[in-house]
């Protein structure tokens, strides 16, 4: 189930995603050059499908976008697949955390050297 959610002061958050165990939350931090979605929770299942349509929402008005996966605790492998191609469209992928970072990683690796990511 897609929720919209109020603007904060950090940032607009622009979804939530709750079911069962999946969610996700959304945060879309308007910057001077660039459009920034913080992702919160669970990237897998229908969470994909939304994260995938705020990317194409915030690419017809942002110049570049960057996607921070500091705050993600799993990511299925429909979920590394979207962040491949939205990597492989420009998105820059950033992290603090040593999972994301490993991810990013990763998918650079594979991008580099013309593989999938499972």
């Amino acid at each position: 189930m897609w929720v919209p959610r109020p603007s904060s002061e950090r940032g607009q958050a622009i979804a939530r995603v709750a079911e069962r165990k999946q969610m996700i939350r959304i945060t879309a931090h308007q910057e001077r050059l660039a459009t920034r979605l913080c992702l919160e929770g669970k990237l897998s299942g229908d969470s994909v499908d939304v994260l995938d349509e705020c990317w194409q929402s915030a690419s017809t008005t942002a110049n570049s976008i960057s996607v921070d996966l500091t705050d993600i605790s799993f990511i299925d492998s429909r979920g590394k697949q979207l962040l491949v191609r939205m990597f492989e469209k420009g998105a820059r992928l950033v992290s603090r955390s040593l999972m994301g970072r490993c991810l990013i990683e990763e998918i650079n690796g594979a991008i580099h050297e013309n593989k999938l990511v499972p």
